[in-house]
């Protein structure tokens, strides 16, 4: 009887480390945008009686998609794989595989065509810098299947997002595209109480009475309103701390909170439309885990055309460390808004930094 053969390792692990990586740099697939529906049915959404799921995530970038096959050799292919793709992803520079394809027939292009999301699907595109990207909805209505809108309920993640959890947990950097509605733009909700009200407090009238005088004006006691509890947390903030305990290694974090140009006009919102979330852009990025982000990047844009989102507010925060004093560190906190025109066309991208100060921790 013959002994049993030892395993021979894959032929691929018999070359250096180096060329390795030069292989895998040929088999890597173009970039990719991942969506979390959870059907490839690109019908209306009218003309199905199933109610879609919603998720935290709505859609993921990857910038370079790594190729299946050579994830199922072994398990040191896999490893070398998954490293060399959230490289590029962590890269500063852009490192995106670009995808021949035409934005219009791409999967996840026809499937946003379904809820009337195509036009942010290629907008979301013309601002990718090769960071990984998850695009988020807050307080947003969809399309009921029984005509109407209704604002679904969004607090899990969904299946695509786990089944990419390998790569969210080597990244560096992540950028979030958030299209929030009306009720989140004009902030949370306020206790005002019960306004005074004016109750007819009529007398009695006996039958021996001859005078006219038969009523009187009383303003009616009403209690005041109770302080705003500091510990409701802004949808936001928990929507985006759901996603961020799966990226323990995460340094830098962008935000681009994006409106619609017709949006931001017609909504009744204040004039200074950054009111109603100011306590959010103000606030620093809620984790539980109390996790300090090396930079976190704020921008609050108006989605014009296709192919051109304007900032009108901005806000970067940078940490480093503080070299007088052990253990604390400074926050160097630049702002900078743009006063929107009818010119808009000639207005920058972002605006100038015109508030820098120093905030120590």
């Amino acid at each position: 009887m013959e002994p049993p053969q030892a395993e021979t390792q894959p032929s691929l692990l018999t070359i250096p480390r180096e060329l390795r990586e030069d292989i895998i740099s040929h088999l890597v697939l173009p970039e990719h945008v991942f969506t979390s529906t959870s059907s490839p049915n690109a019908q209306s959404l009218h003309q199905t009686s199933e109610t879609p799921d919603t998720y935290i995530d709505t859609r993921i970038y990857i910038p370079v998609r790594f190729p299946s096959n050579v994830l199922s050799v072994c398990r040191q292919l896999r490893l070398e794989t998954i490293h060399y793709v959230c490289r590029l992803a962590n890269a500063p520079a852009l490192s995106s595989i670009a995808n021949e394809t035409p934005v219009e027939e791409t999967q996840s292009n026809i499937l946003a065509a379904r809820t009337n999301q195509s036009d942010e699907d290629v907008a979301e595109r013309h601002r990718d810098n090769g960071s990984v990207r998850i695009t988020m909805e807050i307080k947003r209505p969809i399309r009921s299947r029984n005509m109407g809108y209704y604002t679904p309920v969004r607090d899990t993640i969904s299946p695509r997002f786990v089944a990419l959890e390998f790569i969210f947990r080597h990244l560096k950097r992540i950028k979030f595209v958030v299209w929030g509605g009306m009720a989140w733009w004009e902030g949370p909700p306020k206790n005002r109480g019960e306004l005074p009200r004016e109750r007819n407090k009529s007398t009695r009238i006996s039958r021996d009475q001859t005078d006219g005088a038969t009523s009187t004006h009383e303003a009616e006691q009403f209690l005041a309103p109770a302080p705003e509890s500091n510990a409701t947390l802004d949808p936001l903030s928990v929507s985006m701390n759901a996603l961020l305990n799966y990226m323990p290694g995460v340094e830098e974090v962008e935000i681009d909170i994006i409106i619609h140009a017709r949006e931001y006009l017609n909504w009744n919102l204040p004039e200074n439309r950054q009111q109603g979330i100011l306590g959010w852009f103000d606030a620093p990025l809620f984790t539980s885990t109390n996790k300090k982000f090396g930079k976190v990047d704020r921008r609050l844009m108006i989605c014009m055309t296709q192919e051109c989102a304007i900032t009108f507010h901005r806000k970067l925060e940078e940490r480093k460390p503080r070299k007088d004093a052990v253990g604390t560190t400074v926050v160097r906190v630049s702002t900078g808004a743009t006063e929107m025109t009818e010119d808009w066309e000639n207005l920058p991208e972002d605006p100038v930094f015109d508030q820098i100060y120093d905030r120590i921790e």
